[in-house]
């Protein structure tokens, strides 16, 4: 009776950080990608659509000839706007917005499967030793995937990001 009661109460653990999986570390990488792919959208569209004014502006201002010296705003907008153009290029360059949206998408489907894994591994252990082994499983594999992520988010350059992304293909493979 007493083993069942045991049993019980570790199946409830292990369902508790299945669950968990799926609240804590899904939800919060589905944010981040969502939260990192606006900041790379606003900021493409903000150096194209700064781009596009430049050029009329600066059309307007030939057109004008000397008259643009008079018309301050005219030679302020001839400023501002690629420097905004220009800004937001180098925000997403620096930053490597869209490197770590990739990033963040890829720890958020790792998530998302190893949570439909653990629900599978879960309803599929008949023991004890089972359920203990699948919890060690998932929280072996969780803090993989988090110092995964924790090393590709602060990866120096692309060319580091590809060399990491080779590795971690080969591990995998080797597994």
């Amino acid at each position: 009776m007493n083993e069942n009661i045991k049993e019980l109460e570790i199946y409830a653990s292990l369902e508790k950080y299945v669950n968990e999986l799926h609240s804590d570390y899904e939800v919060w990488y589905a944010k981040s990608v969502r939260k990192i792919y606006w900041i790379w959208y606003i900021m493409q569209i903000l150096t194209a659509a700064t781009g596009f004014v430049f050029a009329i502006v600066s059309s307007i201002a030939v057109a004008l000839g000397n008259e643009v010296i008079k018309n301050y705003h005219l030679t302020i907008y001839l400023v501002i706007l690629p420097a905004f153009s220009s800004a937001s290029a180098n925000i997403i360059i620096r930053f490597r917005i869209y490197d770590l949206w990739m990033i963040r998408e890829q720890g958020r489907i790792e998530f998302q499967n190893l949570h439909n894994e653990g629900k599978a591994l879960m309803l599929s252990a008949k023991s004890e030793t089972e359920l203990q082994n699948v919890y060690q499983q998932l929280v072996k594999r969780t803090k993989e995937i988090e110092d995964d992520q924790q090393v590709r988010f602060f990866s120096i350059s692309k060319v580091d990001l590809k060399q990491l992304n080779s590795n971690v293909d080969s591990a995998k493979s080797s597994v």
